[in-house]
């Protein structure tokens, strides 16, 4: 029941660093490799971690009940911020609601269309907001969603070979 702040872990640390302080984020979920620093008194969750692996293991895939959740889930609640450049090139939270979401990807289903079967490569990195539909779209209408590596994105050649494998 939480909005969440994507943050890309190739930015630079002092933006990494001023998203964190405008934020104010609950917890940190995050991989070691990234080397994120988080505020003090900032959970960190490492999806890397064993511990952290085997609880996620054992927690069953059903959907969260009411009284699990933050707050109660109403379409004017934060689904996330997504942070900007901003004029003044410090990054700048934008709050972007469930009702906005779900209006987004409602229109543009009208427009694609996706259905089981389909499969949606996503290239963009999860800070920009277009990532949502990259990765919300498909997984809403039973289609599959093919994650493109950093890397792979910024090779030609192998952006080539993944589009033909999928």
């Amino acid at each position: 029941g939480a909005a969440y702040v994507p943050i890309d872990p190739d930015y630079p640390a002092d933006r990494i660093a001023a998203i964190l302080e405008d934020a104010h984020p609950m917890a940190v979920i995050t991989v070691e490799s990234a080397g994120v620093e988080v505020p003090v008194g900032t959970n960190r969750l490492l999806l890397d971690d064993s511990a952290t692996r085997r609880a996620l293991d054992a927690k069953a895939g059903d959907d969260l009940r009411d009284d699990e959740r933050s707050g109660p889930l109403r379409a004017g609640t934060p689904a996330y911020a997504i942070f900007t450049s901003g004029s003044t090139g410090r990054p700048k939270g934008v709050v972007i609601e469930h009702r906005a979401l779900v209006n987004f990807l409602t229109s543009m289903q009208e427009r694609f269309g996706l259905a089981a079967g389909d499969r949606l490569l996503a290239v963009t990195t999860i800070a920009f907001d277009i990532a949502g539909l990259e990765l919300y779209l498909p997984l809403l209408n039973g289609a599959t969603v093919v994650l493109a590596a950093p890397d792979q994105v910024r090779d030609p050649l192998a952006l080539r070979s993944l589009i033909t494998a999928a």
